[in-house]
C-alpha cells in the first residue's frame, strides 16, 4: 500500500503524531489510468476511490465513492489526497 511506511506507522499516524490537533490528513495514493487519470490541473477536485490504494478522476458511473479532495500530484505521480468528512470541494 502506498500509504504504509515500510514495517512502520501509516502515513496518517506520522500525520497524527505532528498535529494532533489536526482533523485530517493527505495520504498518498496511487492514480488510476486512462480517462480516469488525475492531472495536476484536478488539484482542488474530489477524487473517487478506485480500490484500497488507487484514486480516479470520475466517479466511474456512480460506482465509486468520493474519496478526497487532490491535494497534489506529485513528481512520482501519486497523488496526495486530503481526507476529508464530506468530501465535495476544496476548502
Amino acid at each position: 500500500m502506498v500509504g504504509a511506511l515500510k514495517n512502520g506507522p501509516t502515513i496518517q499516524q506520522v500525520l497524527w503524531e505532528i498535529s494532533p490537533d489536526c482533523s485530517g490528513g493527505s495520504l498518498a495514493c496511487a492514480n488510476a489510468a486512462a480517462v480516469d487519470e488525475i492531472t495536476s490541473a484536478d488539484v482542488g477536485s474530489v477524487c473517487f476511490a478506485v480500490d484500497d490504494q488507487t484514486v480516479a478522476k470520475t466517479d466511474g458511473s456512480s460506482t465509486r465513492s468520493p474519496a478526497g479532495i487532490v491535494d497534489v500530484v506529485d513528481l512520482n505521480g501519486n497523488i496526495w489526497v486530503r481526507f476529508e468528512d464530506t468530501p465535495t470541494s476544496a476548502s
